[in-house]
């Protein structure tokens, strides 16, 4: 078996138990993400719900590829190594699923940032990215699945040309994912209203947002520069970065879950001035207290994030209440107190 400039078979069998756990790993994650999006958000479009569960199922699928492959390696092909130099279905697991999850994730967030901005300047401009790493992992696919080994693929006569679309692969991912998170933070810090419950929610999402979008941007220029240096680590990014996209996806939708009586969230009162707060349900209150009620309509995921606003409007209508009003012997338990009447 040829040897690797630089490296060993104890190399590429370690890169491969390393890239077959830490995918095994964040399949588990993605498992209890889609569980909780499952609980928290029975009432999503029916489009949102065939993104995250047909997302889920493609992963599916690519685990169990990985294990067929991770058996195949280590069990049946134990102390053989053309067992470990065999690239088996890494073709398919890496590449395909690579790309197709990371295009689907790409455009969807292009739909969204046309929704907020409605402009289609950078929307071409993230479809076209998307599209041309889409392209990249197909060609990267194809000389995989011709080659058959690792040497091969590494080394080989045609190592260029599998350089050059693992690259435009990757480069193409990571620029479109720079973009997005760019996008995203410009246009969600315009429509911060100042409220701090608001502000909370806004600054949340931006803050994922950005850190996914740099997580799979970093993992996807990691992956170039051990390609690039004949590292044969470059397995372990371009095998799992499928996995990070789907965690992002999962991780931007329940971002929209609300827990009571979180650090972030606290009581209404306490997020606006005295003469204002943020409520539920509007309702009018007979002893003088009414409530207004609007809609600012920002970004979410899926539905879009609704923040109520309310205003409360105080008048001191209970002396004339109380002189109107037959007196029913309760005293005075049938008035608002004086601190109540007036703000």
């Amino acid at each position: 078996m040829p040897l690797f400039p630089n490296s060993s078979l104890s190399d590429l069998a370690g890169s491969l138990v390393l890239s077959y756990l830490f995918n095994l790993g964040l399949h588990g994650i993605l498992c209890a993400q889609v569980y909780n999006y499952y609980i928290a958000f029975p009432l999503d479009r029916v489009a949102i719900k065939c993104l995250v569960y047909g997302i889920f199922w493609l992963e599916v699928a690519q685990t169990l590829m990985v294990s067929h492959d991770a058996f195949n390696t280590f069990g049946t092909g134990f102390g053989q190594p053309r067992a470990v130099d065999d690239i088996h279905l890494l073709w398919l697991t890496a590449p395909v699923t690579g790309g197709l999850v990371a295009c689907t994730s790409q455009l969807f967030f292009s739909y969204r940032i046309n929704r907020l901005s409605g402009s289609w300047i950078i929307v071409i401009l993230i479809v076209a990215l998307s599209l041309a790493s889409g392209a990249g992992a197909l060609a990267t696919a194809i000389y995989m699945h011709t080659k058959r080994d690792f040497h091969t693929v590494v080394m080989g006569p045609e190592g260029k040309r599998i350089q050059i679309a693992l690259s435009l692969w990757c480069a193409g991912s990571a620029l479109c994912d720079l973009l997005i998170a760019a996008s995203m933070t410009y246009l969600l810090s315009q429509r911060d209203t100042g409220f701090h419950y608001t502000h909370v929610l806004i600054t949340k999402l931006m803050r994922l947002i950005i850190e996914t979008g740099m997580a799979t941007a970093a993992t996807a220029v990691v992956g170039i520069a051990l390609f690039v240096t004949h590292n044969l680590y470059f397995i372990i990014p371009t095998l799992t970065i499928t996995k990070l996209y789907s965690n992002t996806i999962l991780a931007i939708f329940n971002n929209r879950m609300h827990i009571v009586g979180a650090r972030n969230n606290p009581p209404a009162d306490s997020t606006l001035p005295k003469s204002q707060s943020v409520r539920g349900p509007t309702k009018f209150s007979f002893f003088g207290r009414r409530r207004t009620r609007s809609t600012i309509p920002i970004f979410n995921p899926a539905e879009g994030i609704r923040v109520q606003t309310e205003t409360r409007v105080w008048c001191d209508i209970a002396s004339n209440y109380a002189m109107t009003r037959p007196s029913t012997g309760h005293g005075s338990e049938d008035l608002p107190s004086q601190k109540n009447q007036l703000h």
